[in-house]
């Protein structure tokens, strides 16, 4: 983050990442119960998707809104 232009390919990365373990979560959760309940089977996957996508939302909300805090940050330790 030190300078402007990485700022986005580490907020790509961080967002793959969080994406590819939410996926795994719910390739897990469907292993689960698929054999269990119906019901609980669907709603494992209404709420593995809709915490996927609120965790996106936040950690890309997040990185944007704190860019210029940790820009400054790390300017302000090299000096």
């Amino acid at each position: 983050m030190e300078t402007k232009r990485l700022h986005l390919p580490q907020t790509l990365i961080a967002g793959t990442i969080n994406f590819a373990l939410g996926v795994f979560a719910i390739i897990g959760w469907f292993f689960f119960a698929w054999g269990v309940n119906e019901f609980l089977f669907f709603g494992g996957l209404v709420l593995g998707i809709g915490l996927l996508v609120v965790g996106e939302a936040v950690l890309i909300t997040t990185l944007i809104l704190k860019r210029k805090k940790w820009i400054q940050i790390y300017n302000d330790t090299l000096n």
